[in-house]
């Protein structure tokens, strides 16, 4: 208690008090310094989770990323199982250049 008593002290915002029962340590998250993720870029974001793995703010952030939501996949044949050339062509495009941008 001492240690929130000095932040507040100190004019830190304090985000985060924690005490575990179990091993009875305390965890205390303070500071002006939390990052913004959801004014980050994907890239971005990515290297900070990459960095920080046990950060699961920053993972459930980048999971949730707007740019990241998958596309719904086109039926690739219609009610009679016919395929439908027009939706395996855009398929294997859009295959092709995801396989291209994960190789550079």
């Amino acid at each position: 208690m001492r240690v929130c008593q000095m932040l507040s002290n100190l004019y830190q915002d304090i985000h985060l008090f924690r005490f575990d029962d179990k091993t009875e340590d305390v965890y205390i998250l303070a500071g002006n310094d939390l990052q913004n993720f959801e004014e980050m870029s994907v890239s971005e974001l990515r290297a900070y989770v990459l960095k920080h793995r046990d950060d699961l703010e920053a993972i459930r952030t980048l999971s949730h990323h707007p740019h990241l939501k998958e596309k719904i996949m086109p039926s690739l044949v219609d009610e009679k199982s016919v395929p439908i050339e027009e939706n395996i062509k855009a398929v294997e495009a859009t295959l092709k250049q995801r396989i291209e941008r994960e190789n550079y």
